[in-house]
């Protein structure tokens, strides 16, 4: 993870790489916000400057993480990938089935390339391809055709371990980078799918709360510290709930008490490997700074 500090409104804010993509700058929490919020926090630890300026970082990177979800959540599972997959294949089929006869007779071929000269004249040349005696779409024509034939091979000679699952979501680099297949091991298939906003609140707020102020992540009514924490870092970074309102302290109990049952029943550790990772990559850079 690197992180980079830059001036941006009345705070230091932190630029950081998540998953090979870049977090936009801009992300919502200054230095001054965050000594705010530990002090609606109102922990017994109180924290030095320097420790502040660390949690703002780890804030900054787990959000601009929770944002990058966002993003992706809109992405298929991995069984809807396999469904669209198989829906283009077909559909590839039929497509190379209808243009065979511009390959092996005229009559089709022509009426194709006599309607793309025709919208090229009054549309202008075709991307790409600058006009000399005529349009060329005899040209495109037959770029499409191949690429349809191509493309179509390249599924038909599909390797056996891309049928795998995998989460074919993140960048391609960083799916074929050793360091992005150590990486994605630890992530579930489909996790772009999962309460992104849900785990922030259940899992990866409770841990920084317990990583920052060193003491148990407890629930309570009326919130204790841990409770005021997450509600306070909810507010500042403008998280809402689908109503578009401010969470309340039932939901963040809600969200926290759904992790515990899941977590038991797996048999897991507290703390997901993915948030480690990322915890250990922030220590490193807070400590190089």
């Amino acid at each position: 993870m690197e992180f980079v500090a830059s001036r941006c409104g009345t705070g230091t804010h932190y630029t950081c790489i998540a998953l090979g993509a870049l977090v936009a700058e801009n992300l919502p929490l200054s230095l001054e916000m965050v000594q705010q919020i530990v002090t609606e926090t109102r922990a017994k630890r109180e924290l030095s400057q320097p420790e502040i300026a660390k949690l703002a970082s780890t804030l900054n990177s787990f959000l601009g993480m929770h944002e990058r979800g966002k993003q992706t959540s809109s992405e298929p599972t991995f069984l809807q990938l396999r469904a669209q997959i198989k829906k283009l294949h077909n559909a590839l089929n039929v497509l190379k089935s209808a243009l065979l006869p511009a390959t092996e007779q005229v009559s089709l071929r022509n009426y194709l390339i006599q309607l793309g000269e025709v919208y090229a004249e009054t549309r202008g040349p075709h991307p790409k391809l600058p006009a000399v005696n005529d349009y060329r779409s005899g040209e495109r024509l037959d770029e499409m055709i191949s690429s349809v034939s191509q493309v179509l091979e390249w599924m038909n000679k599909t390797p056996a371990n891309m049928e795998e699952p995998r989460n074919w979501w993140v960048l391609p680099f960083f799916i074929f980078s050793e360091r992005g297949r150590r990486f994605l091991s630890n992530v579930p298939i489909d996790a772009h799918r999962r309460a992104g906003t849900e785990d922030l609140i259940g899992v990866t707020l409770p841990f920084v709360y317990e990583e920052t102020f060193q003491t148990r992540y407890g629930v309570s009514r009326p919130p204790g510290p841990g409770g005021r924490f997450v509600l306070a870092v909810l507010r500042h970074a403008g998280i809402s709930n689908d109503d578009n309102r401010p969470f309340v302290n039932a939901t963040v109990i809600k969200y926290r008490q759904n992790y515990l049952r899941k977590a038991g029943r797996s048999g897991t550790s507290s703390l997901p490997s993915v948030l480690e990772d990322e915890s250990k990559k922030i220590s490193r850079s807070s400590n190089d700074g």
